[in-house]
């Protein structure tokens, strides 16, 4: 009888166990749905491909990343001609940045420039290419840059302002597992940059 009583009692607590999570979850998903909730982001996509002196490829790396927090303020500013961020509201972020001195012990969404970087600087700025937003799909930038006769083990790279390696406000910043290239090598890097306020 005692045993008959506690197998009772437990189905009790697991019924109002059971009707407090379903409660819980309709609430949760009510609240998913509301037209105060936004999903706008900027993200980042990275694509660099090496080639040797014939024009093969010799290595190929992608990875995504998010925009940096000094990237929020910065982009912030130039929306709405302020200074808050200690960014240059006219400047453009068309210059992308590679180097050999990634720090992976350190965060990278809170580094500000100078970068722990020794980088290669392009004399003039990324092709770049717009992509506008339609419906549901958001808009997209894709900066080109290629990069001759390398000559080193690129392990890190930057979207910044500016060509000059101190110089210049950051929207974005990866690591990757290093490239070896050599003195006739070539790297051309592809980052899109997304905007959806979807």
């Amino acid at each position: 009888m005692i045993h008959t009583k506690y197998v009772a009692l437990l189905g009790v607590i697991a019924a109002a166990g059971l009707s407090a999570y379903s409660v819980s979850g309709m609430v949760a998903e009510n609240a998913s749905t509301s037209n105060l909730n936004g999903a706008g982001y900027l993200v980042g996509h990275l694509e660099l491909t090496a080639y040797d002196e014939n024009g093969n490829i010799k290595a190929f790396r992608q990875t995504d990343n998010v925009v940096l927090n000094r990237g929020d303020n910065c982009i912030a500013d130039l929306i709405f001609a302020e200074d808050s961020g200690g960014c240059s509201a006219e400047a453009a972020y068309d210059f992308i940045h590679i180097g050999t001195g990634s720090n992976a012990t350190a965060p990278a969404e809170f580094w500000d420039p100078p970068l722990p970087i020794t980088c290669t600087t392009t004399a003039t700025p990324s092709t770049v290419a717009i992509t506008n937003a339609t419906g549901t799909t958001g808009a997209s930038t894709l900066l080109t840059t290629p990069f001759l006769n390398v000559n080193a083990n690129i392990n890190e790279a930057a979207i910044k302002t500016a060509s000059g390696c101190g110089n210049g406000d950051l929207l974005a910043y990866q690591q990757f597992t290093a490239i070896p290239l050599g003195v006739n090598d070539d790297l051309t890097v592809e980052w899109t940059i997304t905007i959806d306020g979807n």
